[in-house]
């Protein structure tokens, strides 16, 4: 990001909209059940695998975790994980600290702001879903 651009939002608000649009309330509450579950299980083994040295883990599980927060528009945690993700292929897993770090704070960020849509989609569109 450079010094006169907007930070990126938590939540990219057009993805809740589409995925509320094409499945509902039920759709995006089973996508924010999963993420919720597999998020901080993802973020400790990116840690490990930075502790252990372990490069390919460490791209692995920032892979998934990007994946699953782009499906849902968690923008920057998205971002954060592209950066671990290409420390790991390039076997750069040094000092990772800061953007683990980063990512945890994220993390917390977008988990009640995921839970408060979910909330909001299924009252908007619960027609028998």
């Amino acid at each position: 990001m450079h010094k006169h651009e907007a930070p990126e939002p938590v939540l990219e608000p057009v993805v809740i909209q589409r995925l509320t649009k094409l499945g509902g309330g039920k759709l995006l509450r089973q996508l924010v059940e999963l993420f919720e579950e597999s998020a901080p299980p993802r973020v400790d083994a990116i840690v490990e695998g930075q502790r252990q040295g372990d490069a390919n883990q460490v791209e692995r599980e920032a892979h998934a975790l990007k994946t699953s927060a782009g499906n849902l528009g968690a923008v920057r945690v998205q971002v954060l994980c592209q950066h671990l993700e290409t420390r790991g292929s390039e076997g750069d897993v040094g000092e990772l600290a800061p953007l683990t770090a980063l990512l945890q704070q994220e993390l917390g960020l977008v988990l009640p702001r995921l839970r408060y849509q979910v909330g909001y989609s299924s009252h908007e569109t619960n027609h028998g879903d």
